[in-house]
C-alpha cells in the first residue's frame, strides 16, 4: 500500500496541474471569445471586468472540487490503513502465544496483548525493557546468542523459561525471523507456551523410569531368593533408575509398634536414624508410612511443606530436598508386615498413573515376600518331613534288622531243637521197627507195623517242613555258601513251583559281601520272583548279577504282561514299596520299567564296600 505522505503529494500535484491547465485555457479562450463578440471599446472594458470575476469564481469552485476529491481519497486511504492496523492487531492479539517485534538495538517496536498478560507488565513498562530482561541465567545467554543468529542468518529458534513480573517461570518455544521496517532490520517472532508439553514429557519420562524400575524389580524378584537382598536392590533401583531422592523399606518386628528400616538407598538416608515411625495412631504415626501400615493402603503427600500431618518430620525432610513422598504397604497372607516408602524432589510427583505403577510394584514385592515365607514354611515342613522320614527309615531299618536277627534265631532254634527232636523220634521209630519181630501176636504186629510206617512218614514230612520253614526264615546257605549260591537255589525253587525257566547270569566266584547287603539282595530277589509268579504271566525270566565299581546291580527281566505307570504309582503296590524301602536302608534304589504287553524289568542297585571280582557264568 502507498504511504499517506506520498499519496498527499500526488494529490497536490494533480490539483496544481489541473488548475494551471484550466487557467491557461480560460485566459486564451475567454479573450478570443470576447474579441469575437464585442466590438465596442467601452463594452469591451466592462466585459473584461466581468471575465475576471468569472475567472475567480470558476477557479474557486474548481479548486474546491479538486481539493474535496483529494481529501475524500485521503480519508479513504487513512480508513483503509486504520482497518488494516486494527485487523493486524486483532490477528496478533488472537494468537495463542506471545508476539514481539524489536530492532537490532533490542528496542521493542510492537507486541500483542498476550505478551502483556503473560509477563504481567503494562504497555509503558514493556516499552522501556529489553527482550533479554524477561530471562535469567543460562536462558538469557541462550536467547542473546539466538537473537544475534537471527540478525545474521535470518532465522532462529529457542526454548527458554520466560520470567513474569511476579517471578513465575513459564517454558516457551520462541521463533524469530528478520524483516525490514522503515528501512531498518527488525526481529519478528512468536512464543508458544510449552508448559503442558513439558509436563507431558516429564510425565512420560517419569512413567518410563517407573516402568523400567518395575521391570528391574520384577527381574530381581524372579532371580533373588533372599528377601534382604530383594529389599536392598528394590531401594537401590528406585534411586538409581527411577530418580527418587531416597527409598527405604521398613518392617515391624514381633512385639514392636514401630517400623524398623531394613533397607535404604539415596541421599539423606541417614534421616531414618533420626526419626521413629510408629504404626500406632499417635503423632509419630500419622505420616504416610505409619498410616500406610496401619490402614493397609497407599498413602502419599504431594506437598510435604504444606502437609500438616508431616509436621513432626517436616524440617528434616525439607532440609534433605524431599518435596513429596508415598508409602505402600507390604503384606503377607492378608496381613501388613511392612512399608515401602519413596521420596521425590518435586512437588506433585505422585499422580494417578505413578501411584498405580508403584502400588503394583509393592504388590509384587508382597507376593515375593509371601512366596518366600511360604517357601520357608515349606522348606521347614520338608526338613521336618525328611527328618521324620529318616527317623522312620532308621526305625524301619532297626526293626528289619531285629526281625532278621529274630528270623535267624528262630530258624536256628527250629533247625536245632525241632531237627534234633525229629531225628530222635526217627531213631526211636526205627528202633521199634527193628523189634516188631518180638511181638508174638501176628495181628498186633501187623497193626503196629502200619502205625510205625505212618509215624515214620509223618516224621519225615515234619522234618521237611521244618527245613523249609527254617530256610524261608533265613536260608542257612546265605551264611554258609554266600549270596550267589542262595540266589541260584531260590531260582531253582521258583522253577520247581511255577514251571517258568530262569536264565541266570551270575559271577562264577564266591562273593564276599556285607551281611546286610547280602540279606537285602536276597530278600529283594525273592520279592522280584514272587511278583513274577503272581502278576507277570511270564514264560521266561532272565536274572543277572554284577558287582563292579563298588556297586551291586541285580536285575530280573520277564516277558510277561508288563506293568503300567498307574500300577507303579498305586499305593496298593506294597511289594514295590517294600523293595524300595529295603534298598533305601542301604542308600540303594529299585527301578521298575514296564511296558504293557512287553514285560517288566526290575533293577536293584546298592553300593558295596568290597566289590567282588570274577568272571561270568551263564546258565539257562
Amino acid at each position: 500500500m502507498t504511504p499517506p505522505t506520498e499519496t498527499s503529494n500526488r494529490a497536490s500535484l494533480r490539483i496544481v496541474g489541473i488548475y494551471t491547465v484550466f487557467s491557461l485555457a480560460y485566459i486564451w479562450c475567454s479573450d478570443w471569445i470576447v474579441l469575437q463578440l464585442v466590438r465596442e471599446p467601452r463594452l469591451l472594458t466592462e466585459v473584461q471586468n466581468y471575465k475576471g470575476w468569472a475567472f475567480v469564481l470558476f477557479s474557486a469552485g474548481l479548486l474546491f472540487v479538486l481539493i474535496r476529491r483529494a481529501q475524500s481519497k485521503q480519508e479513504q486511504v487513512e480508513q483503509t490503513i486504520r482497518q488494516e492496523r486494527d485487523f493486524s492487531n486483532a490477528v496478533l492479539d488472537s494468537l495463542p502465544g506471545v508476539f514481539y517485534c524489536f530492532d537490532a538495538q533490542l528496542r521493542f517496536r510492537r507486541w500483542n496483548k498476550n505478551f502483556e498478560r503473560v509477563t504481567g507488565y503494562a504497555k509503558g513498562e514493556i516499552a522501556t525493557k529489553s527482550p533479554l530482561d524477561f530471562f535469567a541465567g543460562p536462558d538469557r545467554e541462550l536467547l542473546r546468542a539466538r537473537i544475534q543468529q537471527v540478525f545474521v542468518a535470518g532465522r532462529a529458534e529457542a526454548e527458554a523459561e520466560m520470567i513474569a513480573k511476579d517471578g513465575a517461570r513459564t517454558p516457551y518455544y520462541f521463533t524469530g525471523v528478520v524483516t525490514q521496517i522503515d528501512g531498518r532490520p527488525c526481529l519478528v517472532g512468536v512464543g508458544i507456551d510449552i508448559a503442558e508439553r513439558k509436563r507431558a514429557e516429564d510425565k512420560i519420562q517419569r512413567l518410563n523410569r517407573l516402568y523400567a524400575f518395575s521391570s528391574s524389580v520384577n527381574e530381581v524378584i524372579v532371580r533373588v531368593r533372599d528377601m534382604q537382598e530383594l529389599y536392598d536392590m528394590a531401594c537401590r533401583i528406585a534411586v538409581e533408575q527411577c530418580g527418587f531422592l531416597m527409598a527405604w523399606m521398613g518392617l515391624v518386628e514381633s512385639g514392636d509398634d514401630a517400623l524398623k528400616p531394613v533397607a535404604r538407598a539415596g541421599q539423606g538416608a541417614d534421616y531414618l536414624t533420626t526419626i521413629r515411625v510408629s504404626v500406632q495412631p499417635q503423632p509419630a504415626g500419622i505420616g504416610p508410612s505409619g498410616r500406610a501400615y496401619r490402614e493397609g493402603r497407599v498413602v502419599f503427600s504431594n506437598n510435604i511443606e504444606a502437609d500438616s500431618d508431616l509436621q513432626p518430620w517436616r524440617d528434616e525432610v525439607l532440609k534433605r530436598g524431599y518435596r513429596s513422598s508415598a508409602a505402600f504397604p507390604i503384606g503377607v497372607a492378608g496381613a501388613t508386615i511392612g512399608v515401602f516408602s519413596v521420596y521425590a524432589g518435586q512437588v506433585g510427583f505422585f499422580e494417578v498413573e505413578e501411584l498405580r505403577l508403584l502400588k503394583t510394584l509393592a504388590e509384587n514385592i508382597s507376593f515375593a515376600a509371601e512366596s518366600h515365607q511360604n517357601e520357608q514354611s515349606r522348606a521347614q515342613a520338608e526338613s521336618g518331613l525328611r527328618e521324620s522320614h529318616q527317623q522312620m527309615r532308621a526305625l524301619t531299618a532297626r526293626l528289619e534288622s531285629l526281625r532278621e536277627e529274630e528270623r535267624i534265631r528262630i530258624s536256628r532254634e527250629i533247625h536245632d531243637e525241632l531237627g534234633q527232636n525229629l531225628t530222635g523220634l526217627k531213631m526211636d521209630l526205627h528202633w521199634l521197627e527193628n523189634r516188631l519181630a518180638l511181638v508174638g501176636d501176628e495181628k498186633l504186629r501187623t497193626a503196629m507195623a502200619g502205625k510205625l510206617s505212618t509215624a515214620s512218614r509223618t516224621a519225615d514230612e515234619t522234618m521237611a517242613s521244618v527245613q523249609r520253614i527254617a530256610a524261608e526264615l533265613r536260608p542257612d546257605m546265605l551264611d554258609s555258601l554266600g549270596l550267589i549260591a542262595t540266589l541260584r537255589y531260590e531260582a531253582k525253587q521258583f522253577e520247581t513251583r511255577t514251571g517258568v525257566a530262569v536264565a541266570l547270569n551270575f559271577p562264577a566266584v564266591t562273593d564276599q559281601l556285607d551281611n546286610a547287603v547280602s540279606t537285602t539282595a536276597y530278600r529283594i530277589f525273592k520279592e522280584m520272583l514272587t511278583n513274577v509268579a503272581r502278576h507277570a504271566q511270564a514264560t521266561k525270566v532272565q536274572a543277572s548279577l554284577e558287582i563292579a565299581a563298588g556297586k551291586l546291580s541285580l536285575q530280573v527281566e520277564d516277558n510277561g504282561v508288563g506293568v503300567s505307570p498307574e500300577d507303579l504309582l498305586s499305593p496298593k503296590s506294597l511289594g514295590l514299596l517294600g523293595m524300595n524301602e529295603r534298598a533305601a536302608m542301604l542308600n540303594g534304589t529299585v527301578r521298575v520299567v514296564g511296558v504293557p504287553g512287553q514285560g517288566t524289568i526290575v533293577r536293584l542297585e546298592i553300593s558295596v564296600e568290597k566289590p567282588a571280582a570274577g568272571g561270568k557264568e551263564s546258565k539257562p
